[in-house]
């Protein structure tokens, strides 16, 4: 694995330009080359430790939430766009409460 430093100018040039090299590759031989690594990182437990951060990542806003509220944490609407939510249950939803009532 190689890890390169560029100025945030040359950023997205060196970005596609080591994608293009990569992509001239054959696909065969990434694979081989990828499996290896990603296997001595699950040896060496990273999959684990991603488990380990992400839990406390949640954990650490649960409890952000309870000390200091939902209201703090609201979406600033100008900067990020909000989706509105529908009032209706999507088909897949609808069918599922439909037949558990029925049961």
């Amino acid at each position: 694995m190689v890890n390169y430093v560029v100025e945030r100018d040359q950023l997205a040039g060196f970005a596609l330009e080591s994608a293009v090299k990569i992509a001239s590759k054959p696909s065969f031989a990434l694979k081989l080359t990828k499996e290896p690594i990603n296997k001595t990182l699950d040896i060496q437990g990273q999959a684990n430790a991603i488990d380990a951060a992400f839990t406390l990542h949640h954990l650490s806003h649960t409890q952000n939430f309870r000390v200091h509220g939902w209201r703090r944490f609201q979406l600033d609407r100008a900067v990020v766009p909000v989706r509105p939510r529908s009032r209706t249950l999507s088909a897949p939803i609808r069918d599922v409460a439909s037949r558990r009532d029925h049961a």
